[in-house]
């Protein structure tokens, strides 16, 4: 069973903060990037690109998560 929480993006002066990169997104969570089966895959571009590009990003601790947790932006 998963269970979802959402944050709301702050909004500022004329418009809304900036959607998180996926590198900010891990610094905040105090997490390193290990990325699986991704060799196509440029790892500066992933880490500069907002967490928005993709459905989700998949956290976890390496060796001791057996799940992780799903992070992922909703444009609503």
């Amino acid at each position: 069973m998963s269970i979802s929480f959402y944050v709301k993006n702050k909004k500022k002066f004329l418009g809304y903060e900036p959607v998180l990169t996926v590198e900010k997104a891990l610094t905040i969570l105090d997490k390193e990037l290990y990325s699986y089966n991704t060799d196509d895959i440029d790892t500066n571009d992933l880490l500069l690109s907002p967490i928005s590009n993709y459905e989700c990003i998949l956290v976890g601790a390496d060796k001791e998560s057996a799940r992780g947790f799903e992070l992922s932006y909703s444009k609503k």
